[in-house]
């Protein structure tokens, strides 16, 4: 019998076409192993071009993975057994994912946070062996659907702003930048970056 989440994920996607086999559903803590893998790998080859060898890990044990579920929800689409056995040939069962938690205080600018009800969302992360098929967008797609359901008014990320391609990819899914923050106002330790940089705040309101 589907639980409430794996019927809300259901009423969520019903209207969207899934661009592969998969199927999509929300993460348990069984998964945070090949979440660990996928986000790795999905991350790598942008990591390795701004930052020092010590950072090349997006996630540095499963315990981060473990340590993040406990503030919101992982969303993921799995590999059928076609296309697990045929394309994904690294042991990873998950070919994308995204995260999402209710914006915490603060973190949004201060004269418009009283106005909105903000889904944070982080982590989107696609297999780089299933890029280009529109699976980042589907996952987006479908947190924006979730997130209506919940009567959520607005969804917002944050970019680093060396990741100008991630910026133009969201900004022509209709996010538009609402702010900048330094990486120290974000909690990030600057100095595992190798070239000066700071974050991109976008926001995309939901009609």
């Amino acid at each position: 019998m589907p639980s409430e989440q794996d019927t809300i994920v259901q009423q969520a996607v019903e209207h969207l076409i899934c661009p592969s086999e998969e199927s999509i559903r929300i993460a348990t803590k069984a998964d945070a192993e090949s979440l660990f893998l996928l986000i790795n790998k999905a991350f790598f080859q942008i990591l390795r071009r701004y930052k020092r060898e010590a950072f090349q890990n997006r996630m540095e044990t499963v315990d981060a993975v473990y340590n993040i579920m406990e503030k919101g929800i992982f969303l993921i689409l799995t590999a059928s057994d076609h296309e697990q056995s045929a394309i994904l040939n690294d042991g990873c069962s998950i070919v994308a994912c995204i995260f999402m938690n209710h914006a915490a205080f603060g973190e949004l600018p201060v004269e418009t946070a009283d106005a909105k009800l903000s889904l944070k969302i982080n982590l989107l992360a696609v297999h780089p062996e299933m890029v280009r098929r529109g699976i980042g967008q589907y996952m987006m797609q479908a947190v924006e659907s979730m997130a209506k359901i919940f009567r959520y008014t607005h969804v917002f990320l944050l970019v680093v702003s060396v990741n100008k391609h991630l910026v133009d990819m969201y900004t022509k899914w209709g996010f538009k930048i609402i702010e900048t923050k330094t990486l120290i106002d974000c909690g990030i330790d600057a100095e595992k970056f190798s070239v000066s940089c700071h974050m991109i705040m976008m926001e995309k309101e939901l009609l």
